[in-house]
């Protein structure tokens, strides 16, 4: 009898608590780009929240920060995210109340 190697070639799964067992993470490029979609809804619900109907929601990538930018006619809302913050609350991970928070209390001090 003689002796044979079998190579199988080996790769990591990763996981998460938001996807079933063995599923792929999305890549970090997706959960920026659907963080992003999902804040900026966030913020036009706030600003719908106050009688705003913004003219523009836009990011604006400023070094390794990003800017969420809320423009009507009369004002104008900036929140900062860093890109982990806006790919955790793409997974819904423990930030994602904090980044809510930040969105709300930018609003809140239009009010002031």
């Amino acid at each position: 009898m003689s002796d044979h190697t079998i190579c199988i070639p080996t790769f990591e799964i990763k996981t998460n608590r938001n996807t079933s067992k063995g599923a792929i993470m999305p890549s970090s490029d997706d959960l920026l780009n659907q963080g992003q979609q999902q804040l900026k809804e966030v913020a036009l619900r706030y600003a719908n929240g106050h009688g705003l109907h913004p003219d523009r929601i836009a990011w604006d990538q400023q070094y390794d920060e990003w800017w969420l930018k809320v423009s009507t006619a009369d004002h104008s809302v900036r929140v900062v995210f860093s890109r982990d913050e806006i790919e955790d609350f793409a997974l819904e991970g423990e930030g994602s109340k904090g980044s809510k928070i930040k969105i709300r209390n930018a609003f809140a001090s239009l009010a002031m």
